[in-house]
């Protein structure tokens, strides 16, 4: 909750829930990865949530472009 709330300061809130999502995406194949091979129950989401937010950072999107791309404009 606490890095989610820095997350937004920085970001922007529709970007701090975007990167919910986009870490989500990014964690799949690595949590799978990791449970098929080394049976591993406890995966760390916020590395994962860093990643995210680091991409949406660093690639300098913005909550119009966000917006737009989701209503099809």
């Amino acid at each position: 909750i606490k890095m989610m709330f820095v997350f937004g300061i920085i970001l922007d809130p529709l970007l701090g829930t975007l990167s919910i999502f986009l870490g989500s995406f990014i964690a799949l194949p690595i949590s799978l990865l990791l449970l098929y091979k080394n049976k591993e129950k406890v995966i760390p989401f916020g590395p994962f949530l860093l990643i995210a937010m680091a991409i949406i950072y660093f690639t300098k999107l913005t909550p119009e472009a966000v917006v737009n791309f989701l209503t099809f404009k």
